[in-house]
């Protein structure tokens, strides 16, 4: 027996593959097996990973994770709203959400205030 229970949403389900497009059909494979894994050891893949399974899928979730921040900072991104529940129900994207929100603040000595367009490193006070 393992211990360790996977966490709620790590479940061997998957989801079905029918009706969809090669490119679909590859991102649900992946996404399954990131769920496998998750459901096999408990945790999502981490960055100093031992099989070239784990780092594959890590470089699959900071890819994911880098278009939900182009998403939310209003780029097109190829991130469709189930896409984004799916990821969401493993435990993925909180990050994503706290990096584009502090992105978005001014730097200046712990000022705090919005920038307002996403390229300023300043609020409109500390910007001269």
């Amino acid at each position: 027996k393992n211990p360790i229970s996977p966490p709620p949403a790590a479940t061997k389900a998957v989801v079905a593959t029918c009706n969809t497009s090669k490119g679909e059909e590859k991102w649900i494979k992946t996404f399954n097996d990131l769920k496998e894994y998750q459901y096999q050891h408990g945790r999502l893949p981490m960055d100093n990973g031992k099989s070239v399974e784990e780092v594959d899928l890590k470089k699959w979730m900071d890819l994911q994770s880098y278009l939900y921040e182009k998403h939310l900072e209003g780029w097109k991104s190829p991130l469709s709203k189930s896409r984004i529940d799916l990821l969401r129900s493993v435990g993925m994207l909180d990050d994503a959400v706290s990096k584009v929100e502090s992105k978005r603040m001014c730097t200046f000595g712990g000022c705090k205030r919005s920038v307002g367009e996403y390229d300023s490193l300043h609020c409109t006070e500390h910007s001269n």
